[in-house]
This record gives structure tokens, sequence and C-alpha cells, in this order.
């Protein structure tokens, strides 16, 4: 039995007339190993594929996704079945916020990066149980790729884990801001004060390139179009101590010290 044939027996024992009216469809356990576009479902939020066949998400017909034409969709569960890749099937799902992917067997972490950046509603992913998540350093990874993502691998992603991807994958601009501090003139290399508009890769930017690990981190350290973010504290160091004013020595003008983020 094919999708559209499981598709419209469901209709059916639910009396549902018209397509417009359908806004989940529950599609889980059926042995499919395809599924045929979903266009005719233009309200559909909420797709339940979990524990099927399927190797991987494009339409025998059209041979694009079958979710091609469903941007509306929230929700999309394909946990347990034998997805080996996901390229070019799911960037365009902007108002997808919980992706359940475990349980399947995709193994190219940069290209599941890569398909997964542009969800920035995406709140809730699951991709544990993948030969990728044993890849060192994943969930970090996973965590600094994906900012929005706020509960990763059935685990809540932790301010502390946050900082721990920031210390690592900005190491530099971490360090500028750990040297910002009022009344105290910290010690700071200022060659770092020149790096630091070369952070947060711009969503735009991605293209469909061939990505590593290595590539992505430095897309990461190199491409930024964010707003300006300028600190701004007193020197305090050029103001004189009681002992230098009954001294008369010289000390520079008090200034304030800016530093610029992007």
């Amino acid at each position: 039995m094919d999708s559209d044939e499981v598709v419209n027996n469901l209709m059916k024992r639910q009396n549902i007339k018209q397509d417009i009216n359908v806004i989940e469809l529950y599609l889980g356990k059926q042995s499919l190993t395809s599924v045929n576009s979903l266009r005719r479902f233009r309200m559909l939020q909420r797709l339940w594929l979990n524990s099927n066949k399927l190797r991987n998400l494009l339409s025998p017909l059209t041979q694009h996704c079958f979710l091609h034409h469903n941007f509306r969709i929230t929700e999309l569960h394909l946990q347990n079945n034998e997805l080996c890749e996901i390229r070019g099937t799911l960037s365009h799902l902007r108002y997808l916020q919980v992706l359940m992917l475990q349980k399947n067997q995709l193994a190219n972490l940069n290209e599941v990066l890569q398909e997964l950046f542009p969800l920035q509603a995406l709140h809730v992913l699951n991709l544990f149980d993948n030969p990728l998540a044993q890849e060192p350093g994943y969930r970090l990874l996973l965590v600094h790729t994906l900012p929005s993502v706020e509960r990763l691998d059935r685990r809540e992603v932790t301010a502390k884990e946050k900082k721990q991807a920031r210390e690592i994958y900005e190491a530099n601009r971490e360090a500028v801001k750990a040297s910002i501090a009022f009344g105290r003139r910290a010690d700071i290399n200022p060659s770092l004060l020149h790096t630091l508009n070369r952070y947060q890769p711009s969503r735009s930017t991605i293209t469909p390139a061939k990505y590593n690990v290595q590539t992505i981190r430095r897309e990461m350290n190199l491409q930024s179009r964010h707003s300006v973010m300028q600190y701004t504290t007193f020197d305090w160091a050029r103001i004189p101590s009681c002992e230098e004013r009954r001294l008369g020595a010289a000390v520079p003008s008090p200034q304030n010290l800016t530093v610029k983020f992007r």
C-alpha cells in the first residue's frame, strides 16, 4: 500500500472531506518505503512518519522532498526509519519547531548541520542513535551551530553548555569580553580587537558546498552581518592617585575604553 492509499483511508475513517481541513497526519507504523507529495495539504502543521522504512525524504514521482510545498510544518516525527541523508529536504521549513530524527542511519554530521542551519525556529531536536552522534564534540558543536535549540537529544541545553561552546568556537571573542571590567583596566592583547568582526555565520551566506566540521567552524569565525555592539568602560588607570598628585607626577589624561563587537 502506497502513502496515498494510507492517507485516503485515514481521511475516510476520520470523515474528513476537504484537504484544507487536514492540520495533522499520523502515518506512523505503515511500513512505508516512500511518501508521495503532500502538497495537497496546504494547512498541514504536524506530521508523524515514525517507524516506517524510509531511506530518504524524496517523493518517487517528483524526486523533490514530499514536503516541498508544506511550509507550515511545525512538528515532524521521522524517528525509527532508515534515513541515510536529509540533504536538500528540510531547510525550507522555516516554521519547524520540533524535529525527531533519532534512530536512523544519518552519518554525515556536516551535511545535517548544513541542512538544519537555516531553521531559526527549531527548539526541540533529537539525533541520538545515529552514527553521527558518535562524532567527537558532537553535542557542543550542535549547541553552537543551532543556537535556537533548547532541548537536544531529550536533554535541556544548559547555559553552561552554551558557555563551553563559545569558549571553544569563539575563543578570541570570549577573551575580549572577559577583559572588559568596571573599575579596572584589564590586560588584553590589542591584536584581538581587530578580529572581533569575524564571528557568527550569516544564515544567508551558507551555500550548498561540501562542508566538513573544520569548514563550518571556519565559517563561524570569518563571516558576520550582525549589528555592531559597543562596550565602554572608564580607564581608571589614568586617574592620578593621592601620592601622584602630592608629588606632582605627570599622568596621561583620563579617557574611555571602547570595544566594538559584531
